[in-house]
């Protein structure tokens, strides 16, 4: 039994539930994610990691590097954002809250998918790294976010 509720919710329910996860991180992941890895890579230029990567990219006006960042976010992380939110809401609607770790799992793997699908061909590792690094921080931050949009695990409602 769930003990927020008082009762089992039906798989209507948990269904909506996951649908609902899903949903913010699809809409409010990929811009988030976009001005992360903006702000990754002004940290990364500041500290010359990757002086030779498209240096006028960052000498751009913020505002408008703002702007990149967020069509960015929707262009390569709506999918990668869309399963990392898949799995968090089949886990918290089915099996109970997703813990730090297990969230930081799920944004490693997706950040793995998403360099290796888009095959990104520079030669600095820096580039795949903070494309990684992003994926991780929005999926940890995304699922602190829904953090309390839990049941607790059909399981443990029909244990006596």
């Amino acid at each position: 039994m769930s003990a927020a509720l008082g009762y089992a919710p039906s798989l209507a329910a948990r269904v909506g539930r996951a649908i609902g996860i899903w949903l913010v991180f699809v809409i409010l992941g990929p811009p988030v994610g976009g001005l992360t890895f903006v702000a990754l890579a002004r940290l990364a230029t500041i500290f010359g990691v990757l002086d030779h990567l498209r240096p006028e990219l960052m000498s751009t006006w913020p505002p408008e590097l703002l702007f990149i960042g967020v069509v960015f976010g929707y262009l390569l992380g709506a999918v990668p954002l869309a399963v990392a939110g898949l799995a968090v809401g089949i886990h918290q609607a089915f099996f109970g809250p997703t813990s730090w770790w297990m969230a930081l799992g799920i944004g490693l793997v997706a950040g793995v998918v998403l360099v290796k699908g888009e095959d990104v061909a520079f030669e600095a590792g820096g580039f795949q790294a903070m494309m990684i690094l992003t994926c991780v921080v929005t999926t940890v931050l995304f699922s602190w976010v829904v953090r309390g949009w839990h049941y607790a695990s059909a399981t443990a409602e029909r244990a006596p």
